[in-house]
């Protein structure tokens, strides 16, 4: 991987993105969230238990 290659890196910041969004969920008390990628509703959906979601990232991934 060349230092300059972005679209690697996009994947490991959507990663990253999801992982602190579910654990802030989490510290919350709000446990068993997943976040969908490249769904319907956005590039980074959280979807929590109950039908909620919040649109982490618009974009594609």
């Amino acid at each position: 991987m060349n230092y300059n290659d972005l679209t690697a890196e996009r994947q490991v910041v959507a990663a990253v993105q999801s992982l602190e969004a579910i654990l802030q969920q989490a510290s919350t008390g709000q446990e068993d969230c997943v976040v969908q990628v490249n769904g319907p509703q956005g590039g980074l959906v959280l979807h929590q238990p109950g039908g909620g979601s919040n649109v982490l990232y618009a974009g594609q991934v």
